[in-house]
């Protein structure tokens, strides 16, 4: 992030993982897995809405109050997650009433949604997140550069 914010923990317990979870964890579903709600602020406003979930073995080397003033990546690698890659997807959704409620925006807001699933170096998932954005509050940037020798001509990511 950059920037100080403020973290809310609005939930943070051992769940089944669903379905979906189970795919993007690479487990059974109903496997026990650590699930967390976060709401970040900036200056006091809200601008994010966090849902995470970790595998229960990760998730039992931090606590909620760990994961209110510390960063979740340096809590997966502090629990001996070395963490090396990550796939992640970049759309669009609205605000349901409860996202909508810890973001105060109005029901249906367009926001900015991530889904990202954090790989450790043996390649396997220890975290899933999908992250929600107030588009008014958070950007997503990219520098980008147009590979001149490849045809078709296309876009890179400046490394």
């Amino acid at each position: 992030m950059g920037l100080k914010t403020e973290v809310n923990v609005l939930a943070f317990k051992y769940v089944e993982a669903s379905a979906s979870v189970a795919v993007a964890l690479n487990c059974e579903p109903g496997t026990t897995i650590q699930y967390a709600i976060r709401v970040r602020r900036l200056e006091r406003e809200p601008f994010s809405y966090l849902m995470t979930w970790v595998p229960e073995d990760v998730g039992r080397t931090y606590n909620k109050k760990d994961v209110q003033t510390k960063p979740l990546l340096s809590l997966l690698e502090n629990g001996g997650a070395i963490v090396s890659r990550a796939e992640q997807t970049i759309t669009a959704t609205v605000a349901d009433a409860v996202v909508a409620q810890a973001l105060d925006v109005e029901i249906g807001v367009p926001l900015l949604r991530i889904s990202r699933v954090v790989y450790d170096q043996s390649d396997r998932p220890v975290e899933y997140i999908i992250a929600l954005y107030r588009p008014d509050r958070y950007q997503f940037r990219m520098n980008l550069t147009r590979e001149q020798e490849e045809e078709p001509k296309t876009w890179s990511a400046v490394k």
